[in-house]
């Protein structure tokens, strides 16, 4: 996965610009449909939530 940091509307206020901040995540092995984000410990960051298809979840607490 990797994240953009939205850097407001460009020129004329048109089109967001975005600035590609790296990879944030990888070798999770979920599709797209099966990632959510949510702040799970009340930090008012976003972590990573995995699910899987017996209805399990991995969470991953956002540490930066």
């Amino acid at each position: 996965m990797t994240a953009y940091l939205n850097g407001g509307l460009g020129p004329k206020n048109q089109n967001a610009t975005w600035h590609p901040r790296g990879q944030v995540a990888s070798g999770g092995g979920a599709s797209g449909a099966m990632v959510r984000f949510a702040d799970l410990n009340g930090d008012h960051r976003d972590d990573y939530a995995m699910l899987n298809n017996i209805g399990a979840v991995n969470l991953y607490v956002n540490g930066c």
